[in-house]
Parts: C-alpha cells; sequence; structure tokens
C-alpha cells in the first residue's frame, strides 16, 4: 500500500484463513496467520515495494 497515494501497490497471497497480521520489531518480517490451514505465514519484507 502506498499510503501517499492510498493505493495498492502489491498482492501477496497467503493460503485460506488469512486472519491476523502482524510484523516484526525490525519491520523485515510479516507474519499472517491462516486459520483454516491452521499455518503461519512468514514474508520477507526487506524487499521494498516503493518507488
Amino acid at each position: 500500500m502506498d499510503l501517499a497515494t492510498k493505493k495498492v501497490v502489491a498482492t501477496i497471497e497467503t493460503v485460506k484463513g488469512d486472519h491476523g497480521v502482524v510484523t516484526s520489531t525490525d519491520n523485515k518480517f510479516v507474519y499472517v496467520t491462516n486459520m483454516y490451514d491452521n499455518t503461519v505465514s512468514v514474508i520477507d519484507n526487506s524487499n521494498s515495494f516503493s518507488r
């Protein structure tokens, strides 16, 4: 999400039932709980989607 323009700049798919989202304290990783799959998706946030 580009906060300046409020537009989506990228989409990352997770598995079914994505529910909770948290970031690591250093913002390097994003964790998404997947309640229907009983898993947690870990997204490497080190690659910036900024322009």
